[in-house]
C-alpha cells in the first residue's frame, strides 16, 4: 500500500494473517517444522503441538501445509474447527474430506468402515500418505478422542495409514495426559513457548527485511524501542505482530521514521491495556530511588540518625529512683532502692532530695563511697 511507502516499506510487514513469506524460523518453530515434516513421511502415526495463545501454532500448520500438500504422494485434510457436537458428525466431516463424497445417514460404524477402505486403498495400492491436521483441537471432544484412535489402529506391518496432526492449546495437554490408551500412541509431542528477547528481535528485523525493497531494511525501531515491544508482548508472536503493526500505522501519522522506548510504550499501554502496576513503568521507578538517594546525600539523613543515637545513647539511663521499700530487718522503716544505668555508661549523683522532706530523716545515710552519696565522707 502506497503510505507504507512513506517508511521505505514495499508492503504490510506485520499481517495477522499467516502469510508464508513473513514466516520466521526461530529456533523452536523450525525444529517444529522438520520434525513434523519428517513424521509424516516415515509414516509415524500420532504428533501433537501445543502451545498459549499466539505463540505460533496455526502459522507452523500453515507452513506444513505449504511443505507436504505439492507432494503428489500427499493426500492433505484439514479441519479447521474440530468441535462436533457428536461422533457421527466428526466422522461424516472426516470422509466428506478424504473422499469427496457426504456420508449423511451413516452410522459410526458404517463411517469407520469407509474410512478403513478408503486408507487401505490409498495407503497399500496407490501407496499415497494420508494426512489429518486438525487445528483448534483443545475442541476435540473425549469421544473424537476415541475415535481418533481407533483410526489410528488401521496400519499394515510396516506403517500407519493414516498421519494426525493436532495443534491445540495448553488446556489439551491435560485431556491428553489422563487418557493412557491414546498418550502411548504419540509419535512427537512439543510445546511452544514464547520467543527471547534476540529472536523477538531477529523476528521483527525479519519482517521489515522482507517487506522493504531488496537489500534495504529500514530502521523503524530504536533499540530501546525493541526492549519495549518485548517488555509489553513477552516474546508472544502475535502479540508482537499487532504491536508492532500498530506503532508503524501511528508513526505514519505522525509523519516519524522510527519508534523509540516511550513512542513504543504508549503504543503498548493502549493495544493491551495493562494493568496499573505495569503502567507505573521502570523508568518512574528508577527516578524515584534517584530522588531518594539525593535527598539522603543532600541532608545527610545517616549522619543525623548516628548523632541522635549517640546522644540518645549518653543521655538513656536508668534513673536512679530511690524508691521506698519496706526494710525487713526494721518494720516501719524505709531504705532507698539505687538502680544504676548500664556499667558502660558514667553513672552521675543521685540527688539527695528525692525522698519527700517528711521522710527523707528515716531514711538511713548512704556509705561514704556510694555513687549516690555525691562523693561525701
Amino acid at each position: 500500500m502506497g503510505y507504507y511507502r512513506t517508511l521505505q516499506l514495499e508492503k504490510e510487514s506485520f499481517s495477522n494473517s499467516p502469510d508464508p513469506s513473513l514466516f520466521y524460523h526461530s529456533t523452536q518453530h523450525l525444529e517444529v517444522l522438520q520434525r513434523l515434516e519428517i513424521a509424516i513421511r516415515l509414516k509415524r502415526g500420532l504428533n501433537i503441538v501445543t502451545g498459549d495463545v499466539g505463540t505460533g501454532k496455526t502459522t507452523i500448520c500453515r507452513q506444513l501445509i505449504r511443505k507436504i500438500a505439492p507432494d503428489p504422494d500427499i493426500q492433505c485434510v484439514l479441519i479447521l474447527d474440530p468441535g462436533f457436537g457428536s461422533t457421527t458428525g466428526f466422522l461424516s466431516a472426516i470422509v466428506k474430506f478424504l473422499t469427496g463424497r457426504s456420508a449423511s445417514g451413516s452410522d459410526d460404524a458404517m463411517l469407520k468402515e469407509k474410512i478403513k477402505s478408503h486408507l487401505f486403498s490409498e495407503g497399500t495400492t496407490r501407496r499415497k500418505t494420508t494426512v489429518l491436521l486438525i487445528d483448534e483441537g483443545q475442541k476435540l471432544s473425549r469421544g473424537c478422542l476415541e475415535i481418533l484412535r481407533e483410526l489410528l489402529n488401521f496400519e499394515t506391518n510396516n506403517e500407519k495409514l493414516l498421519q494426525i496432526v493436532i495443534f491445540a492449546q495448553k488446556e489439551f495437554d491435560p485431556v491428553v495426559s489422563s487418557l493412557d490408551n491414546f498418550t502411548d500412541r504419540i509419535n512427537f509431542r512439543y510445546v511452544l513457548s514464547p520467543l527471547g528477547f534476540r529472536e523477538t528481535r531477529g523476528l521483527i528485523e525479519f519482517r521489515l527485511e522482507k517487506s522493504a525493497r531488496p537489500g534495504f531494511r529500514p530502521p523503524v525501531f530504536s533499540r530501546l524501542a525493541y526492549a519495549a515491544i518485548y517488555r509489553y508482548t513477552r516474546g508472544y508472536p502475535r502479540k508482537i505482530i499487532n504491536l508492532c503493526h500498530d506503532i508503524i500505522l501511528r508513526l505514519i501519522i505522525a509523519e516519524k521514521q522510527q519508534a523509540g522506548y516511550f513512542f513504543a510504550r504508549a503504543c503498548a499501554l493502549d493495544v493491551f491495556h495493562p494493568t496499573n502496576k505495569a503502567r507505573i513503568g521502570l523508568l518512574p521507578l528508577v527516578l524515584s530511588a534517584c530522588i531518594a538517594a539525593a535527598a539522603l546525600w543532600f541532608f545527610d539523613v545517616p549522619g543525623i540518625m548516628r548523632t541522635a543515637i549517640e546522644k540518645a545513647g549518653q543521655v538513656r539511663r536508668i534513673a536512679v529512683n530511690r524508691s521506698l521499700t519496706p526494710d525487713t530487718e526494721r518494720p516501719g522503716k524505709i531504705v532507698p532502692v539505687v538502680l544504676f544505668a548500664d556499667p558502660g555508661l558514667p553513672r552521675h549523683p543521685v540527688p539527695q532530695n528525692t525522698l519527700p522532706k517528711d521522710r527523707l530523716e528515716d531514711a538511713p545515710d548512704l556509705p561514704p563511697d556510694a555513687p549516690g552519696n555525691g562523693g561525701k565522707k
